[in-house]
């Protein structure tokens, strides 16, 4: 039943056993369609538009293989002209599942793509690849080990070159969401293990990270909800200039501490702005109130705090945010406006920021 490319399986039992005592049973399934397409669209006023396109197929070879290929791009209002290409921010992967390659619970995963990043603390332009495979332990936690290889031509506030990055990254995640897009109940934990080797400046370094995230009903028909995030972060054995700026810690925008500047919490350079860190903590809590059966609101408190070296080090300040957010619950999940206002915002933050997309913000 795991396996994409069926839509359906009923298992039934025959009325009488056999002269061993053996009971017949009968499973019939039914096939998915193998191919399908999706788009989807972001809007933010921090972080700009943007929108994603997707292929599947889930039956590849004939044994529940799974491939798919995806696009996304966008960009930021405050960019250059449109004509230049660098002011975009675009990736184009694939991804790719034999499920069942050594017994029933372990899939094998390989995955790649292409990507440009044009953020405030960093332009990147390179690609990933990594392979790797998955166990599921039981139905709620599922561990993975893989190597990945990161190439990335980075431009920041310490100068520019070009980074190529080995990793073996180990992750564990449990999962008991009643729903993934509107979770009323259970809790989803993620943990991350990942030695890595920076090629370039012959420095072994090693990334931790944390999320857990909570979900309680107040009543029996979850019509109040109280939700939590936390998430905390360090990365150990190397300075900050030794470690390429995508795999810093930042905190900042939608999906983050909401209502700052995309990745813009943490350590700055006079003159350039945010440079990452090497240590993170932010947090979330909502109360998700249904007015109707098809309106709701959500006030919402979030905090976040990036650090140059080990957490809690150096002059950073943790930053708070509040807002107010207004779900309209459909049959695809409830479609999300949230507008945030910092408390306590650095120089260069926004007065406010808005926030539009489908599906609870975490």
């Amino acid at each position: 039943a795991r396996i994409q490319a069926l839509g359906s399986a009923i298992v039934s039992t025959g009325d009488r056993v056999d002269a061993r005592g053996r009971v017949p049973i009968l499973i019939e399934v039914s096939e998915r369609k193998q191919r399908s397409i999706g788009v989807g669209g972001y809007y933010s006023t921090t972080d700009g538009p943007g929108g994603e396109f997707f292929w599947q197929h889930r039956n590849l070879f004939g044994r529940g293989e799974t491939l798919r290929l995806e696009a996304e791009a966008g960009r930021e209002f405050t960019s250059g002209g449109y004509n230049n290409f660098d002011t975009y921010n675009w990736r184009a992967g694939f991804d790719f599942l034999k499920p069942g390659i050594y017994g029933p619970r372990v899939d094998w995963t390989v995955s790649g793509e292409v990507l440009q990043e044009d953020t405030n603390p960093y332009f990147r332009r390179g690609g990933v690849f990594e392979t790797g495979l998955s166990y599921r332990y039981s139905e709620q936690l599922t561990l993975t080990a893989g190597i990945s290889y990161d190439y990335a031509h980075i431009e920041d506030a310490y100068g520019d070159g070009d980074f190529s990055t080995l990793s073996a990254p180990l992750t564990a995640t449990y999962d008991s969401r009643n729903s993934v897009i509107d979770a009323t109940s259970g809790i989803y934990a993620w943990l991350l293990a990942e030695p890595q080797y920076a090629i370039n400046t012959s420095s072994p370094f090693f990334t931790g990270d944390a999320e857990l995230r909570l979900y309680h009903a107040l009543d029996e028909d979850a019509r109040f909800v109280l939700a939590a995030r936390g998430r905390v972060g360090s990365i150990l054995a190397a300075d900050i200039e030794e470690i390429p700026a995508h795999r810093r810690f930042y905190a900042g925008g939608g999906g983050s501490v909401r209502g700052y500047e995309y990745l813009g919490i943490g350590p700055r350079l006079e003159g350039y702005g945010p440079t990452g860190g090497l240590s993170r903590v932010e947090g979330s809590l909502e109360a998700r109130i249904k007015v109707t059966d098809t309106i709701g609101i959500v006030p919402f408190v979030d905090a976040g705090y990036v650090a140059e070296n080990t957490i809690f080090t150096g002059n950073e300040e943790f930053r708070w945010a509040a807002g107010l957010g207004l779900r309209y619950y459909t049959a695809v999940g409830p479609i999300r406006l949230d507008v945030a206002i910092p408390i306590n915002p650095d120089n260069g933050d926004p007065n406010y920021a808005l926030y539009f997309g489908i599906g609870q913000s975490f």
